[in-house]
């Protein structure tokens, strides 16, 4: 009688072992099935276009899953973490198209405004008046080499003053070399710093000159320079840019872009 009983009770311990192990597998799988399903529809749902609410909602139901166990808190951690980055990128995306059509805008009106002061010159010159503070394409070659050369030398006349006044003054050892050090550092230590080639730091008297070949203009005014002027030690109160593009020597090279900047007015010490 008692053999039987034991064996009555192993038996017993093996379907119950049986069950319980069914039943762990069926809610690994059906938790894995809802949690995947979950990011399927929040990614179906912004990938479709579906409003922010909208997506939150679908996400919301991720969190409330948490309470009644349907799926593990440290994946829906995961899942957070993974829609909370694709929103900051969609969002990112945005501003870059916003940025991008800003800069078409204001780059068509820099365009139209030089071929306005070209036509002018034009003018003047066939009238037989002399130009003034112009500046010579040879005058600038002294100092800067293409491509910068040609825009500069076609500048209005307050961005050629401040050209002439910096590159005709002494080096200067005192201000000169701190502002150069710092917008150079700046610039370099920069998160877009890596983006850029910097062709050229020069600072007298008040006045600095920033030359540079960025991958992308829109980092390099947006981010890098934006930040630039909201340091402590950045006090000028004028400032004048130039940019475009130009065909590297390199065979086969795509087109680069260049920028110039020169800003002027700084308090010198």
């Amino acid at each position: 009688m008692q053999k039987l009983t034991l064996a009555a009770f192993y038996l017993v311990s093996i379907v119950a072992a049986f069950l319980i192990g069914e039943r762990a597998a069926s809610t690994h799988i059906t938790t894995t099935t809802i949690t995947e399903e979950r990011e399927e529809a929040i990614s179906d749902s912004l990938a479709n276009g579906d409003t922010e609410n909208a997506a939150n909602d679908k996400y919301s139901n991720i969190v409330a899953s948490v309470s009644d166990g349907s799926v593990a808190s440290d994946e829906v951690t995961v899942r957070e973490a993974q829609y909370k980055k694709r929103e900051e990128e969609r969002k990112l995306q945005e501003k870059v198209a916003r940025l991008e059509d800003l800069y078409k805008t204001l780059n068509n009106s820099y365009t139209q405004a030089l071929s306005q002061l070209d036509n002018a010159n034009r003018a003047l010159t066939e009238a037989g008046i002399d130009i003034p503070d112009a500046i010579t394409l040879e005058e600038v070659q002294k100092y800067v080499p293409a491509p910068f050369d040609q825009q500069i030398a076609n500048s209005p006349n307050f961005v050629t003053d401040h050209f002439k006044k910096l590159h005709e003054a002494e080096d200067d050892l005192g201000w000169g070399i701190e502002m150069q050090t710092r917008i150079s550092d700046f610039i370099v230590t920069h998160e877009y710093g890596s983006y850029l080639q910097l062709e050229s730091v020069i600072c007298r008297e008040g006045t600095c000159e920033v030359r540079a070949f960025p991958d992308n203009l829109l980092q390099w005014r947006e981010g890098i320079l934006s930040d630039m002027a909201m340091q402590s030690w950045w006090d000028f109160n004028s400032s004048s840019s130039i940019s475009g593009n130009f065909k590297d020597e390199a065979e086969n090279a795509e087109d680069r872009s260049w920028f110039y900047l020169i800003v002027s007015g700084a308090k010198v010490n």
